[in-house]
Parts: structure tokens; sequence; C-alpha cells
């Protein structure tokens, strides 16, 4: 096995770690049991309403189905959040 082959198979190896690491991390913060958008609510408003909650989701981008959060949560897409 030469040099170049053994480089690529660590790359393979790194993409596949790091693919690994990035669908574990998505997935401990989905089925944590947690709802990002009602603690980001009712940081500010204590009675929150569920209006209120669902218009975070939509701002989040948490009303989209599981595979478009997780493509999302890959690309790094950041939404600008305004909590105020």
């Amino acid at each position: 096995m030469g040099i170049s082959a053994r480089i690529v198979k660590r790359i393979i190896t790194l993409l596949i770690v790091i693919l690994g690491v990035v669908t574990l991390s998505f997935c401990l913060q989905i089925f944590t049991g947690t709802d990002p958008a009602e603690m980001l609510v009712r940081k500010t408003t204590l009675f929150a309403t569920e209006e209120q909650i669902q218009a975070m989701r939509v701002e989040l981008g948490l009303d989209g189905t599981l595979s478009e959060q997780y493509a999302d949560y890959f690309i790094g897409k950041e939404d600008q959040i305004s909590v105020s």
C-alpha cells in the first residue's frame, strides 16, 4: 500500500468521522425533548402563547421535516434570530 493510498484512506475515514459527529450532535439536540423555540420565547415572555412559540419555530426552521432540519444543520444554515 503506497503513501497516497494511505492518505486517501485517512481522508475518507476523517470524512466519515465528521459526518458521524455532526449526525450525533444533531440527534442529541433533536431527541433531548426540549423545544428550543419555546425556550427562546419564554426567556423574554413568561406567559408565552402558542402562536408566539409557533412563530419562533417557523423563524428557526423547526417547522420543516426532520430531513430538512438535518440538511440545514449540516450545511450550517444560521437564521438571524431577534429575541426582544
